[in-house]
């Protein structure tokens, strides 16, 4: 499945980002660099997803990102999910940490 949400970036005192997306419901995540946080957010997001699907739990709605309420210094970003593509490019690396 293909989905698109708004992630909300919070710069962190102790540097770097914490990342939320608000329409899913504990994911969160962060990272020391812009980069990071997105590569981070990114998975998180996937994971989410995925752990809904497997539960037959339909993903809330995308909020539109004008909509997010953000302060001065907070950024919002449209993070695209794949879930479909996430568990092909993850399924090794399941199958390797349940092996270790």
């Amino acid at each position: 499945m293909y989905y698109v949400y708004p992630a909300l970036f919070k710069p962190n005192p102790n540097g770097g980002y914490i990342v939320t997306v608000p329409d899913i419901k504990g994911c969160v995540t962060g990272g020391e660099t812009l980069e990071s946080s997105m590569k981070m957010i990114k998975d998180a997001l996937n994971g989410c997803l995925c752990v809904l699907e497997d539960e037959n739990i339909q993903p809330a709605l995308s909020t539109h990102p004008n909509s997010l309420e953000i302060n001065e210094n907070d950024f919002v970003a449209l993070i695209e999910a794949d879930t479909t593509k996430y568990r092909s490019e993850n399924s090794n690396k399941t199958e390797e940490f349940i092996l270790s």
